[in-house]
């Protein structure tokens, strides 16, 4: 940041004043055969004297330590080659009025050494009187305050980033929408460290994409609506993955980043920070500056504390999105208790009723292999409608054994005439859990064969004609992994974090509950389901369960 370089009076003129009296001392006590310049030689800091026409008389082993001329070289010349180009004509405009008319002066200014180099430094000037009391020269005394306006720099730069703080704290207390917080976090480390870029980005579950969320200094024509894309997924694979600030000196020679998207917008420097990485989610808060820039530990500390009030924004925010979501599967549970009551008593007399069917249909009969398939789906409807009356709910209890083979073989046969009439072809791969004892544990029985039913049916309904739904299985680390992947189109990313949400359904006619109760049932066994959806390329659906080997399965055949 450029200083403002303008000379300055004193409230005092202490320094002057002693600068004066002192070198009157020195005439009076010493004889014309040594003259001031022999005191003046002694002094540490830079003392020298001038005519008043500004010109050189004498110079001291200080002021050649602190300008770099030696006296030969300065003898006679103008003062104005101690001063930058653009403070030339400072000597004739504004010091030697000021010193003929008030006798002192006082001043901080630029200088520039014989390097070419600046720094800056306080000036003190006194006039020099012959006996009459009539102005002769002048006498100048100067000091190095490069470190002190340094120091100074930096308690205004600390002051005014503890006020965006401060601001931003405020702001993040007052409840505002995330959203808006990201918007006002990322024109507050613009505007505090002095930056053209700054960004809100968060991590793609896959590591691959920066979705922008919020930004100040972007060109719109160079970016996507809502993402950075993989050009700039260097950070992503970075940022996400440490707990450090990424600093980027000069991006156009750094030889571990090759980002176009930065290069078009003619960045040089930067850094970034992670915050709130959990599970499959991080975000990343980003300054950029097309100067070439060192930053310093105080400003990657303001980055780093913008980003903690960020991530405790976004903690708060999925508290509440998660005390949304208990509500709503609250009024679910109401509503499927009064499900449940109102079609108990018609399943009940569909089971009697089929007793009488069962007992007409002779073992010899060529469909008396579906008897019992359809005396097991009724008995899975009603211990559905068993679990609904205690939706979100569930007891502790001994866990039922599932045996995977046979629940993915049952969900297999009895979606099949769905699948054939999409034109949808089911695909397994169950090399890995060949052994039919292979089973995991489930609160209740037919609670796996409930959960691949309503992801396998979603797979074959998302998938286009001639798709592929796979299924596969695997047991690795005492887990078991169930794997379903379609062909079908994906879920919009701003979308797929509700996806589990009660009610909330992208299908035409659909209630919203299926994925939702069950990635319940699979979290009540101490497992977990996750969705990896990419946009125009499919759904990945990931079982994962506890391991159980038994001898016999308890799932119905």
């Amino acid at each position: 940041m450029e200083r403002k370089k303008t000379a300055r009076l004193p409230t005092s003129a202490v320094g002057a004043n002693k600068l004066a009296r002192g070198l009157s001392r020195a005439r009076a006590a010493y004889p014309p055969a040594q003259p001031v310049s022999y005191i003046i030689q002694q002094a540490h800091d830079a003392v020298y004297t001038l005519d008043l026409r500004g010109r050189i008389t004498s110079w001291n082993t200080g002021a050649e330590h602190l300008f770099g001329y030696s006296a030969a070289e300065v003898q006679g010349k103008h003062v104005r080659l101690l001063y930058p180009q653009r403070d030339h004509a400072l000597f004739q405009s504004f010091i030697l009025p000021q010193l003929l008319e008030k006798g002192w002066l006082q001043f901080e200014v630029s200088a520039q050494r014989k390097s070419g180099g600046e720094f800056d430094r306080l000036v003190s000037m006194s006039l020099l009187r012959n006996e009459t009391q009539r102005p002769i020269g002048i006498a100048a005394y100067a000091i190095d305050i490069t470190a002190r306006k340094n120091a100074e720099l930096k308690i205004a730069t600390l002051a005014r980033q503890q006020t965006a703080l401060v601001q931003l704290g405020q702001s993040t207390l007052s409840g505002i929408p995330v959203s808006m917080l990201f918007e006002a976090a990322t024109k507050t480390v613009a505007g505090t460290l002095g930056v053209e870029y700054s960004a809100v980005l968060e991590v793609s579950p896959d590591q691959d994409t920066l979705l922008l969320r919020a930004g100040v200094g972007w060109k719109s024509h160079l970016i996507r609506p809502a993402s950075f894309g993989g050009g700039h997924a260097y950070s992503a694979a970075s940022a996400g993955r440490s707990k450090e600030p990424i600093i980027i000196e000069d991006l156009r020679t750094d030889p571990r980043f090759n980002v176009p998207f930065l290069l078009k917008h003619n960045v040089v420097s930067g850094v970034s920070v992670s915050f709130h990485c959990q599970q499959r989610t991080c975000w990343v808060l980003s300054a950029y500056t097309t100067k070439r820039r060192s930053f310093d530990e105080g400003e990657v500390a303001f980055l780093q504390m913008v980003a903690t009030l960020l991530a405790q924004a976004v903690g708060r925010d999925r508290l509440e999105q998660q005390r949304t979501e208990t509500a709503k599967l609250a009024a679910t549970a109401r509503i499927a208790a009064s499900i449940a009551h109102e079609i108990n008593n018609p399943i009940a007399g569909i089971k009697h009723a089929f007793l009488l069917v069962q007992e007409a249909v002779p073992q010899t009969h060529p469909y008396h292999a579906y008897v019992g398939k359809i005396q097991r789906e009724i008995d899975r409807i009603a211990q559905i409608v068993r679990q609904m009356f205690k939706l979100y709910q569930p007891e502790s209890q001994n866990q039922h054994a599932s045996a995977v083979r046979t629940a993915i073989s049952d969900v297999t046969t009895l979606l099949e005439s769905t699948a054939r009439q999409r034109e949808v072809t089911i695909d397994q791969t169950l090399c890995a859990l060949c052994d039919a004892s292979a089973a995991v544990p489930m609160s209740q029985e037919g609670q796996l064969y409930q959960v691949l039913y309503n992801v396998v049916q979603n797979a074959i309904e998302a998938s286009p004609v001639s798709g592929v739904v796979t299924i596969s299985a695997a047991l690795a680390d005492r887990l078991v992994t169930i794997t379903v992947t379609d062909q079908g189109e994906g879920v919009v990313p701003h979308l797929e974090e509700r996806i589990f949400e009660p009610f909330f359904t992208t299908k035409l006619g659909g209630m919203g509950l299926g994925l939702s109760i069950s990635k319940s049932l699979v979290e009540n066994a101490g497992g977990s389901l996750e969705l990896d959806s990419t946009p125009g390329r499919g759904t990945v659906c990931k079982i994962v369960l506890p391991f159980r080997r038994v001898a016999s399965s308890n799932q119905p055949a």
